[in-house]
C-alpha cells in the first residue's frame, strides 16, 4: 500500500512539473495585425455571451464551478470564431 501511494505522489509531482504546451494562431498568408484584430473580436463576443456577473448577489448566487465552465465556454467561442476565419491553433514549436 505504501509503494503505491508513493508511486501515485511521484506520478502527482512529474506532472507538476510537466511544462504546458504554449499555442499560436497561424494563417496561410495571415499577418500579425491581422490575427490580433480576429482574436480581439473573438474575445469581445465571447464576454459578452458570458459576462461576468454584475452584482455581489450574482456572485454568491453562482456554483462554485461557473467561471470555469464560463472560461470553457468563452474559450469555445473564440476557437470556434477563428477557425472560421481560417487560423489555426498550434503548437508554438521552439526558436
Amino acid at each position: 500500500m505504501k509503494k503505491r501511494n508513493l508511486l501515485i505522489l511521484t506520478c502527482i509531482l512529474l506532472s507538476a512539473c510537466a511544462t504546458p504546451v504554449e499555442y499560436v494562431w497561424v494563417k496561410p498568408g495571415g499577418t500579425t495585425e491581422e490575427r490580433d484584430r480576429c482574436l480581439a473580436a473573438a474575445k469581445v463576443a465571447a464576454v459578452q455571451a458570458y459576462p461576468e456577473p454584475m452584482s455581489q448577489a450574482q456572485v454568491y448566487s453562482e456554483s462554485i464551478g461557473a467561471p470555469a465552465m464560463r472560461r470553457a465556454y468563452r474559450n469555445e467561442i473564440i476557437l470556434n470564431s477563428m477557425a472560421s476565419q481560417g487560423w489555426k491553433s498550434v503548437p508554438k514549436t521552439a526558436p
